[in-house]
This record gives C-alpha cells, sequence and structure tokens, in this order.
C-alpha cells in the first residue's frame, strides 16, 4: 500500500473525493464521501489538480503502537507518478514516487504543521516539509523533485471504522497470536478487474509484542499478512484458498478459516485461525 507523494514547480491545489466513501448499506442518512483540499508547493513536473484514489480514515499506524491516522492515495497530472500521505495526531508525511520494481523511485517528506487531527473526522495541514529520505538506505531517488510545503484540509465524510468479531488465535515465530484486533479499519472493496473484497486491518497481540494484520477476505479466500514495525522489520504471509474460509455480503463478510504461512523463513510453516464477522464501515470502488 505504498505510493508516495510528489514535488512542484508551483503550488499544487489538490481537491480529493474519494470514490466510494460511502456509509453501511441501509444507514438513515445518505453517505457523504470523504474529501482533501490540499496545496503543495515545490519543484516542477507535478503541478496541477491530482486524481484522488483513496482517502482512508481511522487507519491503524503501522508501528502498531494503537494510534490511528488517515491514509491518502491520489495520482499527479502525470499519471507515471503517484502521491502517498499519511497523517497522524502530530506529523504529516509524503511521499512521491514513479515506476515499479527495478525502476522504482522515490523521495520522502515530512512536517509538524497538523491542526485539528481527528481520525475518525479529519484534520488541517498547514506545515513545511523537510526531506526524510535519508533514513531510508534502500530508497532510489532517480530524477525526483522535492516539495517543500503543504497546505489545505482532509474531511472524512460519514466513514466509520466498522465493525469486527474476528477472532486470531494459534502461533507464530513472534509467539502466540490471541484476540480481536484493536484498533482496526474495516473496508469494502469493489473492483471490476479482481472482484469483491472485504479488508480488516488493524492491531493485534502477538507473543509480548503487537502487529498490524492486513486481511483479505474475499470469496472462499482469505490472505493475511502480519508485520512488525521491529527493529528488525519483517512480514509473513498467511493464506486459505478453501471452501467456504470467507463469505461476502453487501456490508461485509464473514470468515472461519486456518491460514497457513508461505515460505517461513525457519522450520515449519505456522498456522493461524481466523473466525468472526465485520461490517464495512467505508466502500471503495477500485
Amino acid at each position: 500500500m505504498r505510493r508516495l507523494v510528489g514535488a512542484f514547480v508551483v503550488a499544487l491545489t489538490l481537491l480529493v473525493v474519494a470514490p466510494g466513501a460511502q456509509a453501511l448499506v441501509g444507514a438513515a442518512k445518505p453517505p457523504r464521501p470523504a474529501t482533501a483540499v490540499l496545496t503543495f508547493a515545490g519543484d516542477p513536473g507535478l503541478a496541477g489538480v491530482a486524481t484522488p484514489t483513496q482517502i482512508s480514515c481511522n487507519f491503524p499506524s503501522s508501528a502498531a503502537d494503537g494510534s490511528v491516522m488517515i491514509f491518502l492515495l491520489a495520482t499527479p497530472p502525470n499519471t507515471a507518478d503517484a502521491f502517498n500521505m499519511r497523517v497522524t495526531r502530530d506529523k504529516v508525511l509524503v511521499t512521491v514516487s514513479s515506476g515499479a520494481g527495478s525502476s522504482f523511485v522515490s523521495r520522502s517528506f515530512e512536517g509538524t504543521g497538523v491542526k485539528g487531527f481527528n481520525a475518525a473526522t479529519g484534520v488541517r495541514i498547514d506545515s513545511p516539509l523537510t526531506e526524510t529520505t535519508a533514513e531510508n538506505p534502500s530508497a532510489h531517488t532517480g530524477t525526483l523533485g522535492a516539495i517543500t510545503s503543504i497546505t489545505g484540509s482532509i474531511d472524512c465524510g460519514s466513514q466509520t471504522a466498522g465493525k469486527s468479531t474476528v477472532q486470531f488465535s494459534g502461533t507464530t515465530a513472534q509467539g502466540a497470536v490471541g484476540g480481536g484486533a484493536r484498533p482496526f479499519r474495516v473496508e469494502c472493496d469493489t473492483s471490476a478487474t479482481v472482484g469483491d473484497r472485504v479488508v480488516l486491518v488493524g492491531i493485534v497481540k502477538v507473543g509480548a509484542q503487537k502487529a498490524l494484520v492486513f486481511t483479505t477476505l474475499g470469496p472462499d479466500s482469505v490472505t493475511v499478512f502480519e508485520s512488525f514495525p521491529g527493529p528488525p522489520a519483517s512480514t509473513h504471509q498467511f493464506v486459505a484458498n478453501t471452501s467456504g474460509a470467507a463469505t461476502l455480503s453487501a456490508t461485509g463478510a464473514r470468515v472461519a478459516a486456518d491460514v497457513v504461512e508461505q515460505n517461513p523463513t525457519n522450520g515449519s510453516p505456522h498456522t493461524l485461525h481466523l473466525a468472526g464477522k465485520v461490517v464495512c464501515g467505508s466502500t471503495v470502488h477500485r
């Protein structure tokens, strides 16, 4: 999920309307879409209005510290590049990226001018940006430009975190897994290309640590990525493709599955059990 935000010659006004930040089906009030109006200043190449692809509020932090953030993706006029934003209570992180695989390049920036942050409702931003690319030794910058400031706001509309009764159990290399995800976010994704999916993202206790667990539910399929922030950072993938593993509905999904670790680094693969129900707090049409 990492697309990174880019650089501008002139101030860039970015009007973002999340394509499907819908409330649950059957809600009394019509859904109010999430929106963002953001202005960047910086180097040439990415100036103009960007096309939104996603606004995700109530998003559990990858630091697995129990905090939540606002996550945003958008595409600039130069569609070969991509924008990524993460906004926390005291920081805005912005990156620009381009390419894929061996040609992937990126630069990262951050600032502290965050006001009125609420991961469930929105935020105002007015901040100079400082480059932090050097903190990632594996990053390649290529010819990407730099961004120097950002101003604007994000409104979460009628998005909610959704509901989840899903319980995780079993063991991994880091220890026993137990309980539900807290905090969490549940999202319905619809796509004519890859089909409908329900995504549960949350923080789960694993041994003495906590992990960010990214669970994708499809018809008769379950995929779980378990990520630890470290150091050292690590990620483990678990998969089940069996009849009845997951069942989707118009507003969420049910899961009852044993997911098996893929490509374990040491020893035999571990198995996790998932059971419960999720209700989506937003819908994204991809």
